[in-house]
Formats: structure tokens, C-alpha cells, sequence
């Protein structure tokens, strides 16, 4: 259990191909579209947010979704490390204002539970971050963190979301995903 929360990718469903996700294992490989690029939100990270981004993405896929949102642990197996005394590693490098950019860029959210991890799965990132204004004006002290206090917002079970989300693709696209796939 992770006392800091889980990591969920937002459109994780657009990032993994069926062939990847044939096996019980963790998911030898994931998509990463060119047009990122033209990505304002993707843009707007640092180089060093941006590699964090990446490095989670590879980390999500190997974990099979569990990944912890502890800073320390992210920044631990990404091998990013700061202020080393030459006696091993130092501080992890990844920040928890490092995690809240790559959320506030709508590529990750912070869940409670790993229950909840899954239903941004089929979420764009244009979408995460309109969610996440709207979380802010509705939850201010929650910040990117979410929690049980937005059942509200979860429409049916965490099944009933998945089948609707796959069956459905009501969810537009995140702008950086090509439109003929």
C-alpha cells in the first residue's frame, strides 16, 4: 500500500497497443506520439519534468499500473538522484512539485487507491486538466490528490466505467494522439 497515493496515466488505454496487453506480464512496450510536440501542456514542462513523464510511462507499463506517487520511490527506480556524497545515491531528484506539474499538465493524476487508477485510463489530457480546474474550485485543499469525497462524480462502478470508457470511446482524444489510428 502506498501511504502517498497511486500514479494514474491519463489515456493510458491510447498509449498501449492490444498486442502489448495480450500477456499476464507487465507491458513490454507503450505508443509515444510525435505530436507531443505540438502539446501546449507537454511544452509547458521542464526538460527534467519531461524525462520524468517518459521514465514514469516505462515504469507504469513494468509495474502493470501500480506505480506509487512517492517521490522518492519514482525518483529511486528512474535513477535520478541529487546532492550524492559520493557514498551512494543522494536525495531523490523527483519532487512532489515535480508529480503535481506532470498532473496540472493532465499526463498523470494522484489517486488515493489503486482502485481508482484505472478510470483515467481512457481520459485525454485536455480532459484531465479541465477536471482538475474543476477540482480545484470544488476541492481546494485537495489539490491533484483524489479522493473519496468525488464519488459524486464517478458515474456506476469502477467496471461499469471501464466497459463504458472502451465501448463507448465518448472521451475525445488527447490532442497529441494522431486522429487516424
Amino acid at each position: 500500500m502506498s501511504d502517498e497515493g497511486w500514479i494514474a496515466i491519463v489515456g493510458w488505454n491510447r498509449l498501449t497497443h492490444s498486442d502489448a496487453k495480450r500477456g499476464d506480464g507487465p507491458l513490454p512496450w507503450h505508443r509515444t506520439y510525435a505530436s507531443l510536440l505540438d502539446d501546449d501542456g507537454y511544452l509547458s514542462l521542464s526538460a527534467k519534468r519531461r524525462a520524468i513523464l517518459h521514465g514514469i510511462w516505462l515504469l507504469y507499463a513494468a509495474s502493470m499500473c501500480r506505480l506509487s506517487a512517492s517521490p522518492g520511490r519514482v525518483g529511486a527506480r528512474l535513477g535520478i538522484w541529487t546532492g550524492s556524497d559520493g557514498a551512494g545515491p543522494g536525495r531523490s531528484g523527483v519532487r512532489r512539485g515535480d508529480l503535481e506539474a506532470l498532473a496540472d499538465a493532465g499526463f498523470i493524476r494522484i489517486c488515493a487507491s489503486i482502485e481508482q487508477v484505472a478510470r483515467w485510463h481512457g481520459t485525454s489530457p485536455r480532459v484531465a486538466r479541465e477536471d482538475l480546474e474543476r477540482e480545484k474550485y470544488s476541492y481546494p485543499s485537495s489539490r491533484s490528490k483524489t479522493t473519496g469525497d468525488d464519488a459524486d462524480y464517478q458515474a456506476g462502478s469502477l467496471e461499469d466505467q471501464e466497459i463504458e470508457t472502451e465501448s463507448t470511446n465518448s472521451n475525445p482524444l488527447p490532442s497529441w494522439v494522431p486522429r487516424a489510428l
